[in-house]
């Protein structure tokens, strides 16, 4: 029912009726087929014409690329580089952060072995 409901121009109620096999009820205005066909169809067809339309339906004109890998100087790399930027970013501050927890454990060691010196001097 989903592809035949945009492809074609008819009463909305009649169209529902008939997916679950009821008789067409008497619309008349109860839509806005029944209210001006004309109106649908002209919509209809300047749909059909407009070019984002039709590409989304896979019409002529359309065509898809897609490349492994890719260029990595193009646009940083795309959504892989911007990630790998990313966790080179955070990465980077991680090593740092732990050259600085080991130096400040040494110089914790070396202050705390100063004070047993002193305090075993008394």
């Amino acid at each position: 029912m989903h592809s035949k409901t945009f492809k074609t121009v008819w009463c909305r109620h009649g169209m529902i009726a008939a997916f679950f096999g009821d008789s067409k009820p008497k619309c008349e205005k109860g839509c806005d087929f029944c209210r001006n066909p004309k109106k649908v169809y002209r919509e209809l067809e300047q749909h059909q014409l407009n070019p984002v339309s039709a590409n989304r339906r896979g019409g002529s004109g359309s065509t898809f690329i897609s490349e492994e890998g890719g260029d990595e100087d193009l646009y940083g790399g795309g959504r892989r580089g911007a990630k790998r930027d990313t966790d080179d970013y955070f990465n980077d501050g991680d090593d740092s952060d732990k050259g600085d927890r080991e130096d400040s454990s040494g110089f914790a060691r070396l202050v705390k072995e100063e004070f047993m010196k002193r305090r075993g001097v008394r």
